[in-house]
């Protein structure tokens, strides 16, 4: 296991995910792009879970761009890009697919995938509750890539949506909702973009 490999395995048994995207840009541009080296499947999983799991799909397209194609080659890379760019697309279905379709060879990229998984449903419930005052079961399952609605429940339960019985509903609890940090620039135009995503839904 090379050095770098022990220190994304060392950040991911740890929990300190917030680590991991800032180690693997350090680890290109200071080791890959000056050495001219390559990195393993493993490096490239992390590299691209980690732009995942911080919501910036555009780079994680440029990383697959300037990926060696032997990585791009590894089954477990391809599971995450396709991911990717199934989210690209806000094809929430297909994204759900892939991420159940891909089942990682390496313990720490499954634990990864794991902790993306949890963050992006809460982004999604996020999203959804500043866009909506209520949202149909049926489109709820699909944008939390869920089969039951139990499952569904405990994941709101959080959030204290309320479930109307009558016309199978969820109602987002607005005061649960974060208050959203300062944006500027391009950020400031992904953040309206996603929103407007979902108002688009419908």
């Amino acid at each position: 296991m090379s050095t770098i490999e022990k220190h994304l395995t060392e950040i991911i048994s740890s929990g300190q995910f917030a680590f991991l995207l800032p180690e693997c840009e350090s680890y290109e541009i200071e080791y890959l792009s000056l050495q001219k080296a390559s990195a393993s499947s493993f490096f490239y999983c992390c590299f691209l879970l980690a732009n995942l799991i911080n919501n910036d799909l555009n780079n994680a397209r440029f990383l697959w761009k300037r990926m060696p194609n032997d990585a791009k080659k590894n089954d477990d890379v391809k599971g995450i890009w396709d991911i990717a760019k199934n989210l690209w697309n806000h094809n929430y279905e297909g994204a759900y697919k892939a991420i159940n379709s891909l089942n990682p060879t390496n313990p720490q990229v499954k634990t990864l995938l794991d902790y993306f998984v949890q963050q992006l449903r809460q982004r999604t419930l996020e999203l959804i509750a500043r866009a909506y005052s209520n949202i149909s079961t049926e489109d709820l399952l699909k944008y939390l890539g869920v089969n039951d609605q139990n499952t569904l429940n405990q994941l709101v339960a959080p959030f204290n949506w309320v479930f109307d019985n009558v016309n199978q509903l969820y109602i987002p609890d607005k005061k649960t909702i974060k208050a959203p940090e300062p944006k500027t620039g391009l950020e400031a135009i992904k953040s309206i973009t996603q929103r407007t995503v979902f108002l688009e839904l419908e």
